[in-house]
């Protein structure tokens, strides 16, 4: 499956160099989580909130990344925004894998064979 459709027209409907160097893209240049690790952390929108919360209730701007990874990386230090941004887009990456799985599933199987259940 491509990440990008077929047809010209949609696209179009992605301009994915604008939406990068025209909206945010200081926040777009900023690291958070330097190595996304899928199995450590599943609860995206949980440490979102949190450090949204660290920003804004408790004034925090930065944290420091650890010191093993400063080493490697020259970074050390980190926008907590930056790391509420990574959260949440890792959470809709998560969301649109998770429904473009249901949808290759539902293509597979004949209309004819789908058992629609009315939970009530």
């Amino acid at each position: 499956m491509s990440l990008f459709p077929d047809d010209d027209k949609a696209r179009k409907m992605l301009p994915i160099w604008k939406y990068l160097t025209g909206y945010f893209p200081k926040a777009h240049r900023e690291p958070a989580d330097i190595n996304w690790n899928r199995g450590k952390s599943t609860d995206q929108l949980g440490s979102g909130a949190r450090h949204m919360l660290e920003a804004a209730v408790d004034g925090k701007v930065f944290e420091m990344v650890p010191p093993e990874v400063a080493k490697l990386t020259g970074i050390e230090k980190v926008y907590v925004l930056a790391e509420a941004m990574w959260r949440v887009g890792a959470e809709l990456e998560l969301t649109i894998e998770r429904e473009e799985a249901v949808s290759k599933v539902e293509l597979q199987i004949p209309s004819t064979q789908i058992i629609h259940l009315n939970r009530e």
